[in-house]
């Protein structure tokens, strides 16, 4: 018989894992959580689990050979100037073809965690290799290359091969076709912090005003046949509410049964829409895949025997005992993860100022496609000793960069100053003993007009980059300025006045 009490819901957990029904006089709220905490290891059909795998695995092999790939000489070249994070700045790319060796190993890692071979060592591969790759440049930082980092991670210490995988074939493992419930909850858990703290970022004054989705729908929309209904008003509040309800809803109404299928099909609609509004590569479609883990465990045998495909059931439903002490590092581990996931999207609150000007706390917390920028900046560096000025701002002057560098570069703080600084060393290495670096910068933020971003008095060369507060050279956004103007988008900076940034664009 297989193992349906996931269709009872959370509170049914709790009960299916003691005996004791949780409206039972004894069962306080102590004896309740203890429930559910031996609740986490108890065996569950490991159906679902193996059939995400199976898609992530998928997904993420062509991910990698039909976008990774062919990024590898534009981005991860040798030489080449790269961004990075506070405290991870050892991180660097392989010499000669050792990119393109990681990345090739890397999509067969993919394949094998389709497969299930070997799936923990897999698992293990790829996400060493795929992490590798995002953390080598901060400027490409993407929330779902972090998502996928962790759900690869996942995959090392779950027994999603379990079932349908080549392991099962070659070791059948212990309780085969089963699987601790806590290794399906880790994965409903990290789906739903990304969906709820994606609707927490967008509670801000210019998401409930309708920007910058109304720019991004206005240019999407241009020329299609459904222009003249996605540009009025009505349709710019449908989208920007009901993301942000859909965002802040949609991991509880999958977790409850009676509203989880009304939910997939809202979930569709939404992640088929950020397709063609956003042109946002895999994440839709592995938020598509990862919905299969919120429905019942055995859900996909039945799936399956419904479109008349045989499917032989899991081995009788194991009675296995973890011990107290593994028990206890589960737990813990579990505990830390969830504190982590709960409390880092948070941090951006701890900033002064307005974060999406700033960009502090961007990085790890959700916030998708919460801004619009366009920027000109300028560096300036000077060699106090005979007075020359080299001004560096042009597209032909920054080919140490990438396209997506330079982009991202000129209206982001942090990315200013490391580049500052990497002017500074390369000047120092042309002979200039204390070169002094200073940057004129004008930035609009989702469609206000161009202000001032970096004081242009500060000698970059001697500051110092620190994750922990604002820093004094970034200039605040004025309040009250209107929004929704944009500006053309170009890379090209063109060269601010030293007296300060105009009014308007």
């Amino acid at each position: 018989m297989l193992d349906t009490t996931e269709t009872k819901g959370v509170k049914r957990v709790q009960e299916d894992c003691s005996g004791v029904s949780a409206e039972a006089p004894s069962a306080g709220p102590g004896r309740r959580m203890a429930a559910a905490v031996r609740g986490l290891f108890d065996p569950v059909d490991g159906a679902a689990l193996a059939l995400f795998r199976m898609l992530f695995g998928a997904l993420m092999a062509a991910e990698t050979f039909y976008r990774v790939f062919p990024q590898i000489d534009p981005v991860y070249a040798p030489g080449r100037f790269h961004f990075t994070y506070p405290y991870l700045e050892w991180v660097r790319p392989w010499p000669g073809a050792g990119m393109y060796a990681q990345v090739i190993v890397m999509g067969f890692a993919a394949l094998g965690l389709m497969l299930g071979y070997r799936t923990r060592v897999s698992a293990l591969v790829f996400f060493v290799a795929y992490t590798h790759l995002w953390l080598i440049d901060a400027s490409t930082f993407n929330n779902h290359f972090y998502l996928i980092s962790l759900i690869a991670a996942f995959f090392t210490v779950t027994g999603s091969n379990a079932c349908w995988s080549l392991d099962n074939l070659r070791m059948p493992p212990r309780g085969e076709g089963w699987v601790p419930r806590w290794n399906v909850w880790l994965l409903r858990f990290q789906f739903v912090v990304v969906y709820f703290y994606g609707g927490i970022a967008k509670l801000n004054g210019d998401w409930l005003r309708g920007e910058p989705l109304r720019n991004w729908i206005s240019r999407r929309a241009e020329g299609t046949l459904l222009e003249s209904m996605l540009v009025t008003e009505g349709a710019v509040d449908f989208f920007a509410y009901g993301g942000l309800l859909f965002d802040l809803c949609i991991g509880f109404l999958l977790l409850y049964r009676k509203t989880r299928l009304p939910a997939f099909v809202m979930l569709v609609f939404f992640h088929c829409t950020n397709s063609w509004l956003f042109k946002i590569d895999v994440f839709p479609w592995l938020a598509l895949a990862a919905t299969v883990v919120f429905f019942e465990p055995d859900a996909p045998r039945r799936w399956l025997q419904f479109v008349d495909v045989h499917v032989p059931p899991p081995a009788p439903r194991p009675v296995w005992t973890t011990g107290v002490w593994a028990r206890a590092a589960i737990l813990t581990g579990l505990i830390l993860f969830g504190v982590v996931q709960l409390a880092v999207p948070l941090r951006h609150f701890l900033y002064k100022g307005n974060v999406n000007w700033t960009d502090e706390g961007h990085t790890f917390s959700w916030h998708m496609k919460m801004s619009h920028r366009v920027a000109s900046t300028v560096f300036e560096v000077r060699d106090p000793d005979t007075g020359q000025t080299w001004t560096i701002g042009n597209r032909e002057q920054l080919q140490d960069l990438a396209p997506r560098q330079r982009l991202e570069m000129i209206a982001r703080p942090h990315f200013i100053l490391q580049y500052a600084h990497y002017l500074a060393e390369k000047h120092r290495g042309q002979g200039v003993k204390q070169p002094e670096v200073r940057v004129r910068s004008i930035v609009s933020l989702n469609g206000r007009p161009m202000q001032p971003l970096i004081d242009p008095a500060v000698n970059l060369a001697r500051e110092s980059v620190s994750p922990w507060r604002t820093p004094d050279w970034v200039l605040p956004l004025p309040e009250g300025l209107p929004i929704g103007n944009y500006p053309a988008r170009t890379e090209e900076p063109q060269m601010p006045p030293r007296g300060g940034a105009p009014a308007s664009p």
